[in-house]
């Protein structure tokens, strides 16, 4: 579980993004299954958000990736999740990682808001980061893999 921006609670992991997709389409929350939401966690969030990436700046984002969990997980220590960002021609604008002209843009946040759709399992302990990689799957792609975990003696079940 992830997600962009310091929102969120248990099955969902935050991380802020100032500007990540031109449009995403979320998918529901399902039986047991991943979901992407805008601005609040599963079905609570926009399936939907556009905006205008030719314009200077974009106000910040937050993309929030949640699961629900399939039964017997006893021992959940985190999560590891990978977005590919694909279009016909990735412009510069999309150069979120590293030496990038928007490198700045995006960040992470692991920490959870005290209300919402879903339950903080990280219960405010939740570490992790980012990798943005422009080319990561090649020609015109893009790579976000992002990363989070309890310390090990406060792994549980979900």
């Amino acid at each position: 579980m992830w997600s962009l921006v310091r929102s969120t609670r248990r099955y969902a992991v935050p991380l802020l993004m100032a500007a990540l997709l031109a449009m995403v389409v979320a998918r529901p929350a399902a039986a047991e299954g991943i979901n992407l939401s805008w601005d609040e966690c599963g079905v609570a969030g926009a399936e939907i958000k556009a905006f205008a990436c030719n314009s200077g700046s974009v106000a910040p984002m937050t993309l929030i990736g949640s699961f629900t969990p399939p039964a017997g997980v006893n021992d959940f220590l985190g999560t590891s999740a990978v977005i590919r960002v694909t279009s016909k021609n990735l412009p510069n604008w999309w150069a979120l990682g590293e030496l990038g002209c928007r490198s700045a843009s995006l960040t992470t946040d692991f920490r959870f808001a005290p209300n919402g759709a879903c339950t903080d399992f990280y219960d405010d302990e939740g570490v992790g980061g980012f990798l943005y990689e422009v080319g990561g799957f090649g020609t015109n792609t893009a790579k976000l893999t992002v990363q989070s975990a309890v310390p090990y003696n406060k792994r549980g079940a979900v």
